[in-house]
């Protein structure tokens, strides 16, 4: 991982995890519409489109290895903030979810990390 001084920022991540949050978020929409105001809320999804057109992918991934714990904050805060879903009941269910994803890949990632600190003294 990059020193502070270092760090890459989450510039090209950002507009990728925006994309997917609205997609949801139009898919909702489009399910509870009938006829031709189904497809209108595609249009929802132009500026993250532009924004999405931009991403260097080589960098998101990159920015996407290098994230400390206020870039994942700003990202959760964002995700939140995009994120309406027409039943807010189910969008607390879904947003509760994304807090238990997050908590079991972080258990996963500590689980890794002491295996390789046993490894490594192990193997010395």
């Amino acid at each position: 991982m990059n020193t502070d001084s270092q760090k890459l920022g989450i510039t090209n991540l950002t507009p990728i995890v925006l994309l997917v949050v609205e997609a949801g978020n139009v898919a909702d929409k489009m399910g509870r519409s009938k006829g031709m105001a189904r497809y209108m809320h595609l249009t929802s999804l132009f500026d993250e489109l532009l924004a999405f057109g931009r991403v260097d992918f080589a960098a998101a991934k990159a920015e996407y290895g290098d994230r400390d714990d206020v870039e994942k904050a700003q990202i959760k805060a964002e995700v939140k903030a995009k994120f309406d879903l027409v039943d807010d009941d189910l969008e607390d269910i879904i947003e509760d979810s994304f807090d238990a994803m997050e908590n079991i890949y972080g258990g996963f990632e500590k689980c890794i990390g002491i295996y390789k600190r046993v490894k490594a003294k192990i193997s010395a």
